[in-house]
């Protein structure tokens, strides 16, 4: 068993609650801090629920237009951040506005990753689909059908073409190749 610290113990700081404006269930958190110094954490959820940061303790909503489950973030950059869920629900921050990008799979998004706006992945529950990947080459996306582990969970891009992918029952897949 680990043991209990209260904030005060940490050696790392201090925690801090931070007020999200919501009580939506939120699910996913990702962040990034350019070269210059500009921040910004997205915070995705329930009920289409999107907060965005710009480096402080002030979360603003972001209008997503859908009202699923969000319960994937990931980007890039600060101009290039991607937001999943149910339903089939793919969202794209171009660092102006966010739009959603048309896909052809209902299914969960379960997983994004990438190394850059060149090369994103996704990873779909999808019960018409045994195993779904999505990839993005910057232009076209691109179909992969992976023929084992409809229960995808997450997915992990370490460079181009090489993804981990976790899923149920203890699976794991490794692609190492060209995407």
């Amino acid at each position: 068993s680990f043991p209990t610290r209260r904030s005060s113990d940490l050696a790392y700081g201090t925690l801090t609650v931070v007020p999200s404006g919501t009580t939506k269930r939120l699910l996913s958190v990702w962040g990034t801090v350019s070269v210059e110094g500009e921040e910004a954490v997205w915070i995705v959820g329930e009920g289409g629920t999107i907060l965005k940061s710009d480096g402080t303790a002030t979360l603003k909503p972001v209008a997503s237009g859908t009202t699923v489950t969000l319960s994937n973030v990931w980007g890039s950059g600060l101009d290039d951040v991607w937001i999943g869920g149910s339903g089939g629900v793919l969202l794209h921050w171009d660092g102006a506005a966010l739009g959603r990008v048309p896909l052809a799979s209902a299914g969960i998004i379960t997983g994004l990753s990438g190394t850059g706006p060149n090369d994103v992945w996704v990873a779909i529950a999808d019960p018409t689909k045994v195993g779904l990947l999505l990839h993005f080459d910057g232009m076209t996306w691109s179909t992969m059908e992976v023929g084992i582990g409809n229960g995808f969970s997450d997915i992990l891009s370490r460079s181009p073409g090489d993804l981990y992918i976790a899923g149920g029952g203890g699976m794991i897949i490794h692609r190492a190749g060209p995407p």
